[in-house]
């Protein structure tokens, strides 16, 4: 009776910790997925942007070199479910009440409630985002620039509107 009692006891404990590892292992798979899917936003083009042969060979170089590097990055910002959905939901609320860019992005930071570690990670992100977009879009032909959100035909920024006063 007491090995019978000996193995129960075993075999709830063995279900038990299977039940919390794989817990974990699910929640470190997601996070390698939220990880993944960082990276290749930074490479995201728009719709409509057909890149040549060539085109997609010097991407897939930049990807090599910088995609770990911004896959590093966001871990090392390791925002909680909690801060995820408060920043997903503070930028919502903002586009709601008419924010846009940095303005939204602003509001979704605040209500993340991010520490000094994390902004830091944040920004060092930020730069990488801004040094990937800029070699990324440097691969460009003009006509392909023009077809790029906020540009003009000739690859330039649209210029901001003046508030009327």
């Amino acid at each position: 009776m007491k090995t019978f009692r000996g193995l129960l006891t075993l075999a709830v404990a063995a279900a038990l910790t299977t039940g919390a590892l794989a817990d974990d292992a699910k929640k470190d798979k997601k996070q390698r997925g939220q990880r993944r899917a960082a990276a290749g936003q930074a490479f995201r083009l728009p719709k409509g942007i057909e890149l040549s042969e060539d085109q997609k060979g010097q991407v897939a170089e930049l990807r090599k070199e910088y995609g770990k590097k911004i896959q590093e990055v966001t871990k090392k910002i390791g925002m909680t479910p909690d801060q995820r959905k408060a920043m997903v939901e503070a930028r919502k609320a903002a586009m709601a009440d008419g924010k846009k860019g940095p303005a939204a992005m602003e509001a979704s930071l605040a209500a993340a409630n991010l520490s000094d570690d994390q902004k830091a990670a944040w920004g060092e992100r930020q730069e990488l985002m801004k040094e990937i977009r800029e070699k990324l879009h440097g691969l460009l032909t003009a006509e392909q620039k023009a077809k790029l959100p906020g540009r003009k035909a000739g690859g330039k920024k649209k210029p901001k509107k003046a508030d009327a006063a």
